[in-house]
């Protein structure tokens, strides 16, 4: 084998040489750079760390601090306690409101009748009042009052009416249907007695039952008829809805037992 020449050997050792130092040199650039970067990294870290701890050392120094120039200062002076207002005056006020009456809602009442001021003398019977209370307290409010709507019917036989007052005839019967239709104001007085007031219009109807025409002619009075009227009463309970009522008014009185 002839001997390789020496020239192009030479040369091919050279660039080899030249290729591991060039290798090296930037192995060793990589390696300073890489350092470089950790020690950056890391003086960040500490000085993150020396700034938290800088302010968790201010944040305990400014309370104490504060405590410290609490205790400087002096103490505040003590208020003298405001002295007692007197009571205000009670307003006045009405005496209380009373509520006797029980609760219902509508008044049965049976009586008997005596009528003694109309046309036809003096006359016997009997009725019944149905009443509804409408309103509680309605027009005296510092008492216990109620006003109530009422209608009823009595049915009287008077016995002995007279058109002309003379002994020549005799007198003649008559039988009277009355309607009244009331306005009761009623007074609570206790739990058990009521006293009241009760305007009223009274319609009238009678029937002859002896013939007065053939008697007295035109001096018999008319059979219909309107009467205005107003009564005066009284209620006694004796139970907790049975009780006793007595009205005196004109043409008629009442006395008879209520049911509410």
């Amino acid at each position: 084998m002839p001997p390789l020449p020496k020239a192009p050997l030479l040369g091919l050792v050279l660039s080899a040489l030249a290729l591991t130092s060039s290798a090296t040199l930037d192995a060793r650039a990589q390696g300073k750079a890489d350092k470089k970067e950790d020690g950056s990294k890391k003086d960040d870290a500490k000085k993150d760390d020396s700034a938290k701890k800088d302010d968790a050392k201010k944040d305990d120094d400014g309370p104490k601090k504060k405590d410290d120039d609490d205790d400087d200062k002096p103490a505040p002076k003590a208020e003298p306690a405001p002295e007692p207002k007197p009571d205000p005056k009670p307003e006045k006020k009405g005496p209380p409101r009373a509520r006797w009456h029980p609760d219902y809602s509508i008044e049965i009442e049976a009586h008997g009748t005596v009528a003694a001021f109309d046309t036809f003398f003096v006359g016997l019977g009997g009725g019944m009042r149905l009443t509804i209370p409408v309103a509680d307290n309605a027009l005296v409010k510092s008492i216990d009052d109620e006003i109530s709507l009422g209608i009823g019917l009595d049915i009287v036989r008077y016995g002995a009416y007279k058109p002309i007052n003379t002994s020549s005839k005799p007198g003649l019967g008559v039988l009277a249907f009355y309607v009244p239709v009331s306005l009761q104001w009623n007074f609570w007085l206790g739990s058990r007695a009521t006293f009241f007031l009760e305007p009223t219009l009274i319609y009238r109807y009678a029937t002859y039952i002896d013939e007065c025409n053939n008697s007295y002619g035109s001096a018999c009075a008319e059979r219909t008829k309107f009467l205005p009227s107003g009564s005066l009463g009284m209620r006694f309970r004796f139970a907790n809805h049975i009780g006793m009522t007595l009205r005196v008014g004109w043409p008629m009185a009442n006395l008879g037992l209520t049911w509410l």
